[in-house]
């Protein structure tokens, strides 16, 4: 079952942040401002959530770069996006908002936390010249 905690702040989150294996988390906890993440082989620390946030983030991002933009030709306000590795696409509308996906992770993402950007929204948004969501909506 997919929740707020298993998307973002789950074991494999706690390792990317850590510089560990997710094999090492034994146990995440989240807070208010902060997780308390237990390692095996270290202290257990608390973590500012912000740092799971920049890594969720980053990693859509980043995935976003590998990933080909169309625009539509009759409704320039949508896009196609498409992954050749699966073999897959999504059509992506840029709305005032940001953009708007069909795929899972943008709808656990509304879901859970009211909004989002998925990698084939970031890959729309970098066509478009804009290094971020905030960077879209500020102009």
């Amino acid at each position: 079952m997919v929740t707020a905690h298993s998307i973002m702040f789950s074991k494999a989150a706690a390792a990317k942040v850590l510089g560990c294996a997710a094999s090492q988390v034994v146990q995440v906890r989240r807070y208010a401002f902060v997780a308390w993440v237990w390692v095996r082989g270290r202290r257990p620390q608390f973590v500012k959530l912000s740092l799971f946030i920049a890594s969720f983030v980053l990693r859509r991002m980043s995935a976003g770069n590998q990933l080909g933009v169309e625009r539509w030709a009759d409704v320039p306000q949508w896009f196609t996006v498409r992954n050749e590795k699966k073999k897959s696409s999504y059509p992506v509308e840029i709305t005032k908002a940001g953009p708007v996906c069909r795929c899972e992770d943008y709808k656990n993402q509304r879901q859970f936390f009211g909004k989002g950007v998925c990698k084939h929204g970031y890959a729309v948004l970098q066509k478009l010249g804009y290094g971020s969501l905030g960077s879209y909506l500020a102009a």
